[in-house]
C-alpha cells in the first residue's frame, strides 16, 4: 500500500509540473475607429470657420478605412493631404502628398475632402495642409 501511495504522489506531481499554456491573445487589429487627424495646418483660411468643418470629416475617413480594412487587415499608416481653395471658381483641389502605407484609400480620402466645402476661405483662396493617421 506504500507503493501505491508513493506513485499516487508522484504521478500528482508529474501532471502538475505538466499543466497546458494559456491561449496567447489574438493581435490587436486595427479599426476603422482608428482615425486621427493628427494635425491642420491653415493658410489663408479663417483656422475657427474651417478647423470644425476639418474635424467633422473623421466620420468620412473612418468609412474609408473601414473599406481599406476589408481589402487589407493590416493596412494603416498617415496621409498628408492638402486642400488647395480656389474661391473664383467654387473649386477645392485635394492632392495627396505623400505615399503613404495606406494607398487604397488615397482616392476615398481624395473625394471626403473634394465634396467637403471649406468656408473662410480669403478672395485669394488659401490652403489646409491636413495629416491623418490610419491605424493604431
Amino acid at each position: 500500500m506504500r507503493a501505491t501511495i508513493l506513485l499516487g504522489l508522484g504521478l500528482g506531481l508529474a501532471l502538475t509540473g505538466c499543466k497546458k499554456k494559456a491561449p496567447e491573445a489574438p493581435a490587436a487589429t486595427n479599426t476603422a475607429s482608428d482615425v486621427t487627424i493628427v494635425n491642420a495646418a491653415y493658410s489663408g483660411i479663417d483656422k475657427d470657420t474651417a478647423s470644425p468643418v476639418i474635424n467633422r470629416s473623421s466620420t468620412a475617413l473612418q468609412s474609408c478605412y473601414k473599406d481599406g480594412l476589408a481589402q487589407n487587415a493590416s493596412m494603416g499608416g498617415v496621409v498628408n493631404v492638402q486642400v488647395k481653395v480656389n474661391p473664383e471658381a467654387d473649386t477645392y483641389i485635394v492632392e495627396i502628398l505623400d505615399g503613404s502605407k495606406a494607398p487604397k484609400i488615397h482616392d476615398c480620402v481624395k473625394k471626403v475632402y473634394q465634396d467637403m466645402k471649406v468656408p473662410g476661405a480669403s478672395s485669394s483662396g488659401g490652403t489646409v495642409d491636413i495629416k491623418i493617421k490610419f491605424g493604431k
